[in-house]
């Protein structure tokens, strides 16, 4: 992950020559810092594509190290790298794995050259403007900081953790970063303990978003947070450096002028973020915020440069078994069409789902490649040359919302017309107007998620509550201090925030950070640009639907731009046959790991198997399953789909086991 040079060509956007790859490390207040920097770095080589290819920048006092490693570009006729993004300003050792944007203005305030390396940047920012100075960093980033005048170390992560950072005390005194999560401990710096609170967290929380993983005594930074540790504290102090809504300076007051302004600012963030040479991939579906993303970037390539697009697809064998299919490639490939440099292929589905073994990684679970189609991106990424991949995650937390509580705003705040279009769509559509009435006014006066309307749900409600009940298995007492309720209010503003701050964001992007990492590519989120969502957060409620369609702001701002197959789709996607008919086939190894499992008396008060058990039997047997995929992909009507997430919670079950075993395992060598 590397800033690379900075070009003087452009002064209202940062642009880099290239996006390779960087992962930075950092020994400190040890006396034998310069050999541990030495086993890290050993380390974090073995760990990642191309490693020991990396090119290294150290600064280092009597006690302390710092380190950037970059990583050559994966294109083969690329030029070597280029070392960086380690350095010494004025007795601060600064070590960034960054891409910034809209430097431009720091860079003229402290008076540096535009070619400034990162580092350099981030340290002199640091030094003249002090934290404040770095709460005005927007871009991607992770850096620490060791300031030798108070003896102070400062880290800090982007405030959705694109750039992994994680750190650990020393059982010799000291303290270690990294990267990587599994560096540190298997360069030996700490036990390598498996913490089995650690997992219980992630388990019910599927988030990073606290300090805590997988391993006793190794810490992340969490995202969009400042970490400070003076000498001889045992423990850092946590500063949260970001709190989405700063509304702008200007805000259009039309719809026409409001979308022209969100056309301007997702151009900009796709721009900033794009290296000037080097090619890129992109992981495309039939959705707006991909291809949104992907066609801004086609239109701010270099002559040399090339998108490599991929979605993923249902097996071969798939196809055949049912020929006619619609699904994600078919939209894609009307997408990419239009663009001579922009090739595509498809990336298929696996049709086999593991049901014995539960591996666990240093922060993550630790998921195959073959299990994880994200994952087969990266590395069909890096086969094919490119450096960076481009991807719209998190864009319809806010960017591209997806309309949730939009009637019940329109009528708390009276705004009848707007109120009248949707409910006589759906009227036409063969709702019953009296029913959307009735719904609004109740979604009023009880938000989504509130008690109330879980109970007149009944036992079959399909809510956020019950699925995370469903894909832990944990039992209710285990699961009320967890973030468990998903309120979508009648304020489409605080749904939004609520949505971009969801800590499940950032145990995704952590995941697809370090393994891009360890495969040598970039990840480039355009969607969570601070400004961009600062905007998007304006947008009023009567924005949200026009023309029979929610998510109408972003689609008048791609028209020109995005094909009208996926610009004005409706559908919200179509079921991976694999996926569905995968579960339904598995249904019985299914119950038969939950009967092995029920055995074992540590599981027993944790989880609910009584329940598990009457979800796991509702599951749909094969036949139903394939009914259900035939008429979606065929008619491309979006339908309830008949399975359950109780399968999920075999996998947490055996986690829960794994973790178990590995922590007796290692205490009892310990011993």
């Amino acid at each position: 992950m590397h800033s690379g040079v900075l070009l003087p060509v452009n002064h209202a956007t940062t642009i880099r020559e290239v996006a390779m790859q960087t992962g930075i490390l950092g020994t400190f207040w040890h006396d034998d810092a310069l050999r541990l920097a030495a086993r890290l770095e050993a380390t974090f080589r073995s760990a990642v594509h191309a490693g020991h290819d990396a090119v290294r920048r150290s600064e280092r006092s009597d006690r302390s190290v710092v380190t950037c490693l970059t990583m050559p570009s994966n294109r083969r006729d690329a030029p070597p790298p280029q070392p960086g993004n380690a350095c010494k300003v004025d007795g601060l050792f600064v070590a960034a794995d960054a891409w910034l944007v809209d430097t431009p203005g720091p860079q003229d305030r402290l008076d540096l050259q535009p070619c400034t390396d990162t580092a350099e940047l981030i340290g002199h920012l640091y030094r003249t403007e002090g934290e404040a100075g770095l709460d005005r960093l927007n871009g991607d980033f992770a850096f620490v900081i060791h300031d030798t005048r108070s003896d102070t170390i400062i880290a800090r992560r982007d405030p959705f953790g694109v750039r992994p950072l994680f750190w650990a005390m020393l059982p010799g005194g000291g303290i270690a970063f990294s990267s990587l999560p599994e560096v540190i401990p298997d360069a030996g710096l700490i036990a390598g303990i498996r913490d089995v609170d650690g997992v219980l967290d992630l388990l019910g929380r599927s988030s990073a978003d606290r300090p805590q993983t997988l391993i006793k005594g190794l810490n992340r930074v969490p995202p969009g947070t400042q970490m400070t540790l003076h000498r001889g504290q045992q423990k850092p102090v946590y500063r949260s450096c970001w709190v989405p809504g700063q509304r702008p300076a200007h805000v259009p007051q039309t719809f026409e002028t409001w979308t022209a302004q969100l056309r301007h600012l997702m151009d900009k963030a796709v721009q900033s973020r794009l290296p000037a040479t080097g090619n890129l991939a992109a992981s495309i579906s039939s959705g707006l915020d991909s291809t949104s993303v992907t066609m801004l970037a086609e239109r701010h390539l270099g002559e040399d440069q090339h998108i490599f697009a991929s979605t993923y697809a249902a097996s071969e064998e798939a196809e055949a078994a049912y020929p006619g299919m619609l699904d994600e490639t078919d939209v894609a490939s009307q997408v990419v069409a239009r663009s001579n440099r922009i090739s595509w292929e498809k990336i298929r589905c696996k049709s086999d789902m593991n049901v014995e073994e539960f591996p666990i990684g240093a922060a993550a679970w630790d998921i195959s490649s073959s299990e994880a189609p994200e994952f087969r991106t990266a590395i069909r990424a890096a086969e094919q040359g490119a450096d960076a991949i481009l991807t719209g995650w998190g864009g319809d937390n806010t960017v591209t919302y997806k309309g949730y509580g939009v009637p019940a705003a329109l009528l708390k705040s009276g705004k009848w017309a707007a109120l009248k279009s949707i409910r006589d769509h759906g009227k036409r559509a063969g709702q019953s107007p009296w029913n959307f009435m009735a719904k609004t006014a109740f979604g009023v006066v009880f938000s989504e998620g509130s008690p109330v309307r879980e109970f007149l749900k009944g036992p079959f409600r399909d809510t956020y509550n019950l699925n995370r009940k469903l894909m832990t298995g944990f039992r209710r007492k285990h699961l009320e201090h967890g973030p468990l309720n998903e309120y979508r209010t009648s304020n489409t503003r605080a749904n939004r925030v609520e949505n971009i701050t969801n800590p499940v964001l950032t145990f995704r992007l952590e995941a697809l950070a370090c393994h891009g990492l360890r495969c040598g590519v970039r990840y480039i989120h355009p969607m969570l640009d601070r400004t961009l969502i600062d905007f998007a957060l304006t947008c009023p409620p009567e924005y949200e639907f026009r023309e029979g369609l929610y998510r109408a702001p972003v689609r008048a701002a791609m028209k020109g731009i995005v094909p009208d197959a996926a610009r004005l789709r409706a559908q919200t996607g179509y079921p991976l046959v694999e996926a569905t008919i995968t579960i339904a086939r598995k249904k019985q190894a299914f119950l038969e790991k939950l009967d092995d499992l029920e055995q074992d008396p540590r599981l027993q008060d944790r989880f609910d198997f009584a329940f598990i058990r009457q979800h796991l039997e509702r599951l749909p047997s094969v036949k139903r399953a394939e009914r259900h995929v035939i008429d979606v992909s065929t008619t491309g009507q979006k339908q309830a789909s008949p399975l359950n997430m109780s399968f999920v919670a075999i996998g947490a079950m055996g986690i829960f086991q794994t973790a178990l075993d590995e922590e007796a395992r290692a205490l009892e060598k310990q011993a």
